[in-house]
């Protein structure tokens, strides 16, 4: 039997509840930094034991995965960050959390909490979600780590949005009562 060129060493995995921040699933974000693909943050709850069991899933992956096998975990560009440094402290929701940021160049499958398919756009920065991405390991020019592919969003239930916007209804928003001794709107 011919030994297959490029195995596929992936994992399909799962987390935990999380945030989703940033999401653009229902059109590839385009902003400067989009690279046309479909993407978002991933805010995992550390005292979550599905993002716990999520992360040690990835480093088991590094470490069987032929093209990180043996190498120092310090050593491995790895795909979760700390949510209490760089430029996303700025940002609600990141303090005190790590947080991934899988991308697709293909649309993702985004379902509710009972698995039937929702609009992409239903996923709101604050969503509490569950993300289905591929972990594969890489070795590029020697620079050795995993990177998490989009595969699905479970819409798991509605919090508090991150940012501007939301989704107070238009009758409740604009009242017609005399609202002249309100202050602010």
């Amino acid at each position: 039997m011919a030994k297959q060129k490029n195995p596929d060493y992936s994992a399909q995995l799962v987390t935990g509840e999380c945030f989703a921040s940033f999401p653009h699933l229902a059109e590839p974000d385009q902003g400067q930094y989009g690279n046309n693909q479909y993407k978002l943050d991933a805010i995992l709850f550390h005292d979550d034991d599905k993002n716990t069991a999520f992360k040690k899933a990835i480093m088991e992956h590094a470490k069987t995965a032929p093209s990180t096998k043996g190498v120092d975990p310090s050593d491995l560009k790895l795909p979760w960050k700390d949510g209490n440094t760089g430029s996303v402290t700025k940002y609600a929701g990141y303090s005190d959390h790590f947080y991934i940021s899988p991308t697709t160049n293909n649309a993702p499958v985004v379902v509710d909490v009972n698995k039937k398919p929702i609009p992409g756009d239903a996923v709101y920065g604050g969503a509490v979600v569950r993300v289905a991405v591929v972990a594969k390991a890489y070795d590029i020019n020697g620079n050795k780590g995993v990177k998490l592919y989009l595969n699905s969003v479970q819409f798991v239930r509605d919090s508090e949005r991150f940012g501007p916007g939301g989704s107070v209804p238009f009758d409740d928003a604009y009242s017609t009562e005399d609202t002249s001794d309100d202050e602010g709107f």
